[in-house]
């Protein structure tokens, strides 16, 4: 059964994945950090995303409102390589709730810089186009009690070199 908050969540993500090309021009210059856009954002098209029908059986559930995120530092995310190896890695991003209130969702957003490509990620639903990588919730992790915490993890590919993320963001909702 997917989740009433699907439809957010992929709209969360495409934005979160937008917002990225805006915060990759404060990432201090030099050769690693290159802009490969020629030095200006690329806008990502919103992904087409269709809602289930309610089921014949049951009434259609109320889409909850979800409301602005809270201000920076209200969730955290840590990422973490767990494993390395020849053109493939395992990772970790650990999520953590510092709010005094519920989650109704979270998203995260980061820029690989060096070609990395996620190749199975499981505990979220994930979206990678070219470097910027977005992942949200997933049905059962969505909601983070105060001081609670969650992670997902996936193994993914590289050439050359796998470097940590430098500027990884996390944003979470609350009603």
């Amino acid at each position: 059964m997917r989740s009433r908050f699907a439809g957010a969540v992929t709209s969360v993500l495409a934005a979160a994945l937008a917002s990225v090309a805006v915060q990759i021009a404060v990432v201090p210059s030099g050769p690693a950090a290159a802009e490969p856009y020629g030095g200006r954002p690329v806008a990502m098209p919103a992904p087409k995303t269709t809602s289930p029908g309610p089921s014949p059986s049951s009434p259609a559930a109320p889409t909850p409102s979800l409301t602005t995120p809270v201000p920076a530092g209200a969730c955290t995310a840590t990422y973490q390589v767990i494993s390395s190896w020849p053109e493939g890695f395992y990772a970790q991003v650990d999520i953590r709730n510092n709010s005094g209130s519920h989650t109704v969702g979270w998203a995260v957003v980061w820029r690989y810089l060096h070609g990395q490509q996620i190749t199975h990620l499981w505990g979220g639903i994930h979206r990678q186009e070219g470097d910027r990588v977005g992942v949200g919730h997933a049905d059962w992790n969505r909601v983070l009690a105060p001081g609670g915490t969650t992670s997902f993890g996936f193994s993914g590919s590289w050439t050359g070199a796998n470097p940590t993320p430098t500027m990884i963001t996390c944003t979470a909702w609350f009603r």
